[in-house]
Parts: structure tokens; sequence; C-alpha cells
């Protein structure tokens, strides 16, 4: 009987704050939450006429990222990953949809599920 290795796939289809989604390629991004290699987030584009989804391609490590959410502007991504009690801070670019991390990181036990709210 053959083995096969399983992992959690947390999807997010990202098009900018403020441009229309229709009718422009869009960014999907793919966060693997395992153990191995390539543990991090892989990259595919989505072109909305077409329907064509490319084949995700490796973009960047991270230590199995469970959750991750855009900041309303989109240009930064919050990124919980399991089992670290932290949450690290990414740089989108709006171009390319590559990632840079910032270094900036948050300790929060068990962090999962982001959410932005507006501060008053």
């Amino acid at each position: 009987m053959a083995k096969h290795k399983f992992f959690i796939l947390c999807v997010v289809v990202a098009g900018f704050y403020g441009q229309t989604l229709f009718g422009a390629n869009m960014f999907v991004y793919f966060g693997t939450h395992r153990a191995g290699t390539d543990v991090g987030f892989s990259l595919a584009h989505f072109d909305t006429d077409t329907g064509v989804l490319t084949k995700p391609e490796f973009l960047i490590q991270s230590p199995a990222p469970a959750y991750f959410a855009f900041d309303p502007t989109g240009k930064w991504i919050i990124c919980s990953n399991h089992d670290s009690n932290n949450a690290l801070v990414f740089r989108v670019d709006e171009n390319t949809g590559k990632l840079t991390p910032t270094g900036q990181h948050v300790s929060v036990p068990y962090p999962f599920c982001e959410r932005f709210l507006p501060v008053h």
C-alpha cells in the first residue's frame, strides 16, 4: 500500500484594495502547513478573463504558515506560524506578488485567524 503525504493548504486570493478584481490577473498565495522542505508560501497567478490558474511556485520560507491575512492596504501580510507562538510580518510587492520578511514579529501564544480592526 502506497503511503501518501498530506498537508493542509491555506489559500488567499489577493486583489489589491482600491483596484478591480475582474479583468485582471490576481495573485494566489498558498501557505503549507507541514514538515519538510519548501515549507512556507507559494505563489500562483489567476487570470480572471480565462479562468487559468498557473502552477504554484515556491516563494519564501516560513515555519508552517497556518493562517495569514492581508492588511487593509494590501501591502503587508501577517502570518501565524503553527506551534511557534509568534506571528511574522511580510511586505508584499504589488507588481510581482513576492513577499519580503520585515524582521518584525509579534509574540502570541497559539496564534490563529488574523483580523485587522479599525482604530478610533
